[in-house]
């Protein structure tokens, strides 16, 4: 009986053994038949399947003229489309991309691209196993910002269209952009969306004026375009809704800005003089008016602005510089004086843009502005300015 027991349960035991053996060993088979590594392929990665986010190892199997510089996901979806995927190589290793949840879990043939820009050709497949992390929101699109700045920022020329009417503005990138952050800064005139994996499809919505800006992600662009939307009945310029005419100074720039904060080096200088706006047109037209700017606190003293003066300027790689000054008006009075004896302030006193010597750098996005305007009779840039864009 005895005997008879232990036979039993040895059979159990092989059978389970077994059956794990069976699991593991049909794991490992499918393992390897995902893993598609070409035989004479100049280098090798494992694994060859996971999750997004997956640390990926290139182990070459030859002497390479330079070290491992990207790895190239492509794919061809469901609908035909053909789709691209690079991600960096650093020290042999590399990390899945989001993107590669484009259209959901799926295998992706995986091309070497060495550091000195030699492709290598392909040396294996990836399959991604789990998109659930990934945060996918479609094709063209990637998981929100990571805060990183644009390495470029390229300003396309002007386009001008009909209320009701759409134009399609494309990237400088061949491959598949995966655009985000598309805004305007006047919605109600014009409002961007994406289209496909290059295009932002831009719709006019009222007459007037805005710039549509986005972020391709994949090569760290950003982009600006500014759009002027006519009447129905109104004829377009030659070209129609293409590229019109080039502006003379950076698109971010056009509208209207409110300025919130003012600091200045002088010490007899303690705080005070903003709430003066700036607008800017796209001719290079400059216009700041002082009417409700706070005064300049002095030392048992204030300083008031007052007035509205012109200027010309133009703008090349975020700066700015004063070509012509069309109009002064622009009036500076003490409280300790007779306002009758306010003083004309020369150009555009110390809130304009481009108003200081040999002009002046600027940083400008869809809804702030920051330069340094001057103070000084030599026109030194010594007062810093910040602006926030007015939207109608």
């Amino acid at each position: 009986m005895r005997l008879k027991k232990t036979l039993v349960f040895g059979l159990l035991a092989i059978n389970v053994l077994a059956g794990l053996f069976l699991i593991s060993f049909s794991r490992l088979t499918h393992a390897q038949r995902l893993c598609e590594n070409n035989g004479n392929a100049v280098a090798t990665i494992a694994p060859c399947f996971g999750p997004v986010g997956t640390t990926i190892t290139v182990n070459p199997a030859k002497r390479l003229a330079s070290a491992p510089g990207q790895l190239v996901f492509k794919r061809v979806l469901a609908n035909g489309t053909p789709s691209q995927v690079i991600t960096s190589v650093s020290s042999n290793s590399a990390t899945a991309p989001n993107q590669l949840c484009a259209r959901g879990n799926g295998k992706w043939e995986v091309w070497l691209v060495l550091a000195n820009g030699q492709s290598q050709g392909k040396i294996g497949a990836f399959t991604v196993s789990d998109c659930a992390g990934a945060n996918s929101t479609g094709l063209g699109k990637r998981p929100p910002a990571s805060g990183a700045p644009a390495i470029e920022k390229v300003i396309l020329p002007p386009i001008t269209i009909k209320v009701d009417n759409e134009v399609y503005v494309k990237t400088k990138n061949t491959s598949q952009s995966y655009l985000k952050d598309i805004d305007s800064t006047v919605p109600e005139v014009a409002t961007g969306t994406e289209w496909g994996t290059n295009e932002v499809k831009v719709r006019g919505k009222t007459p007037g004026t805005t710039t549509i800006s986005f972020f391709d992600a994949n090569t760290g662009t950003l982009y600006r375009v500014q759009v002027t939307v006519v009447k129905k009945g109104e004829d377009l310029p030659p070209g129609g809704g293409g590229n019109i005419k080039h502006s003379s100074i950076d698109a971010c720039l056009v509208g209207t800005w409110l300025a919130t904060t003012v600091t200045t080096r002088n010490s007899r200088i303690l705080g005070g003089g903003d709430g003066f706006r700036v607008t800017f047109e796209q001719n290079g037209t400059e216009t700041i008016d002082y009417s409700s700017a706070k005064p300049l606190q002095l030392r048992g003293d204030t300083m008031t602005y007052r007035g509205t003066a012109t200027a010309r300027i133009t703008t090349e790689k975020d700066k700015a510089t004063i070509k012509q000054i069309i109009k002064t008006g622009v009036l500076m009075s003490l409280s300790a004086v007779n306002e009758a004896s306010a003083m004309p302030m020369p150009g555009l006193a110390y809130g304009g843009l481009g108003d200081t010597a040999g002009g002046i750098t600027y940083v400008c996005t869809n809804d702030s502005l920051q330069y340094q305007g001057s103070m000084s009779a030599k026109s030194t840039a010594d007062v810093t300015i910040k602006l926030t864009r007015q939207r109608k």
